[in-house]
């Protein structure tokens, strides 16, 4: 807890003038009539102490006033003394806001481009590479219609054989390269703000 006491808050200096007039019409409403003078002048000079003392207890739209506002300062409003290390403070801080707004927007114009490259790029080496997995064939279709010879008849069974494994990695190639393609729809998708 702080060592201070929390301070009066007001919203403004008409209020405590208000709150003054009140207490100055209420202590003279005490008074008899038949009082001298210098009864009143006492019980004012003890009111004007009294503020006196409560003053720097009292914040204005969280400035503490001066001086006692009086019957004609109800515009006249108290602000805080200028602080050029503040305002110093204020304008590093609003630059870097500035610059991390540049840089957010800089990504959110250039961070999905930069996604769909290299999501790209990886499907493009997958395909290489699973492409070069492949075994190659050497014979042409002609060539395989023709009667057969034992060197003709194992090339065929090397096809066959070439063909069971592309049967076999086509749907793995299938699925990453549908996959890619819904990762690429959402990352290009324009997005709506």
């Amino acid at each position: 807890m702080s060592s201070h006491p929390r301070k009066i808050a007001l919203p403004s200096t008409a209020t405590l003038l208000h709150l003054q007039q009140n207490i100055e019409t209420l202590s003279s409403s005490l008074l008899h009539p038949t009082d001298p003078p210098q009864v009143q002048t006492q019980v004012q000079q003890f009111l004007d102490t009294l503020f006196g003392y409560a003053l720097p207890n009292v914040e204005i739209n969280g400035v503490t006033p001066k001086k006692l506002p009086k019957e004609g300062d109800e515009d006249e409003e108290n602000f805080e003394d200028y602080d050029y290390e503040l305002n110093e403070k204020v304008m590093k801080v609003q630059a870097e806001v500035e610059k991390e707004t540049e840089r957010v927007t800089k990504l959110r114009r250039e961070g999905p481009g930069k996604v769909v490259a290299g999501v790209k790029t990886n499907l493009e080496s997958a395909l290489a590479s699973d492409l070069a997995a492949l075994p190659t064939f050497d014979t042409e279709m002609d060539d395989l219609f023709d009667e057969e010879t034992p060197e003709e008849k194992e090339a065929w069974e090397k096809v066959l054989k070439s063909l069971d494994l592309l049967k076999d990695g086509l749907p793995a190639a299938a699925s990453r390269v549908m996959g890619a393609n819904d990762a690429l729809d959402v990352v290009a998708r324009p997005k709506k703000i």
